[in-house]
């Protein structure tokens, strides 16, 4: 719900980057203006949204710290460092029976060496890591990597080895690893398919591909809103996409079809909300999404009431194949 207030922008300090605290009629939350210009002005929704378009803006969470909002890259280092240390200790997230699902998946060898593509705080790496020579992950969030490390280090493993870098530009040769996995990551990458395209560079011919991700209702307008509760839920998200859509991924890169294997994740929204840092206020607004759903299904998904307690079915696929080519001799 908009309320009346306007949208304050002030005027940029002598240091040259302004600290004004405003309040936006179109969200409803407050704001700080890293531009350094602007004058003050009382605006309307649609000249907010357009003000917010073409500025550099950073969010004030509940300390009073800048939340960086400016690209999407900003958006990702900042919701998954804030998630570090939370992520890891979630149950739908840790289910071994779905890291056994996907590490199946992988049809994987002692000679193997996987790659965890987007690996966050290593929970898959660490799952194919026994059944494998050599396991690599990369993420672009230095403390995802840390929290990595520390998993491993309780494990034991030692056959692990964690990368910092930018998973749509894999700092990989062609051709380096005989597995390529990631999980929950597409729904991240504003290309996803570039994004896959890199998988398949740097695995093997012979290897396997492994993709995993939630994915929407095949109805547009369920997928639209289930993507505008997840966006709120957390600013990194950009699209999930249908089970169509992944299935087609595979074709459109010279792949052959994929197998494809399910599982759900499931847990209560007031679990889901404590391991996620929305705006301020959107918790409520999410909140209220859930529950309109149970209703009418506008979001496509599985959701029931359990006393005071919403749950929820996020589906999940498991997409794998082989890239074509004759597998290399000790692969």
């Amino acid at each position: 719900m908009l309320d009346d207030t306007p949208l304050i922008l002030g005027k940029a300090s002598s240091s040259g980057t302004c600290r004004t605290i405003c309040s936006c009629a179109s969200t409803n939350r407050p704001w700080v203006d890293a531009t350094p210009w602007l004058h003050v002005a009382a605006l309307g929704e649609q000249d907010v949204d357009l003000a917010m378009r073409r500025t550099r803006w950073h969010r004030i969470d509940k300390t009073g710290a800048p939340v960086i909002d400016s690209t999407h890259d900003d958006r990702i280092l900042d919701q998954f460092t804030r998630q570090a240390q939370v992520f890891n200790t979630a149950g739908a997230i840790t289910n071994a029976q779905a890291l056994a699902m996907i590490v199946g998946a992988g049809t994987v060898g002692p000679d193997d060496t996987v790659l965890d593509v987007a690996c966050g705080g290593g929970l898959v790496a660490c799952a194919f890591a026994p059944f494998v020579a050599h396991a690599t992950g990369i993420d672009v969030t230095p403390a995802m990597l840390e929290r990595a490390a520390h998993h491993a280090a309780e494990l034991g493993l030692r056959n692990v080895t964690w990368r910092q870098g930018n998973v749509a530009r894999l700092p990989f040769p062609d051709a380096s690893f005989s597995v390529v996995v990631t999980r929950f990551s597409l729904h991240h990458f504003e290309d996803p398919l570039a994004a896959v395209r890199e998988m398949v560079r740097v695995c093997r011919a012979g290897g396997r591909l492994v993709i995993v991700d939630m994915y929407a209702s095949e109805d547009p307008a369920k997928a639209r809103e289930w993507n505008r509760l997840e966006k709120l839920r957390d600013p990194s998200h950009v699209r999930c996409l249908t089970l169509t859509e992944l299935r087609a991924a595979f074709p459109e890169l010279g792949l052959p079809e994929p197998a494809v294997a399910f599982y759900d994740l499931r847990d209560t929204v007031t679990a889901l909300l404590a391991r996620s840092f929305p705006n301020p206020g959107d918790d409520r607004l999410i909140r209220s999404m859930f529950a309109d759903a149970i209703g009418d299904d506008r979001l496509g998904l599985e959701i029931t009431r359990d006393g005071s307690e919403i749950r929820y079915a996020y589906p999940v696929a498991i997409l794998s194949t082989s890239k074509p080519g004759a597998a290399a001799t000790g692969s």
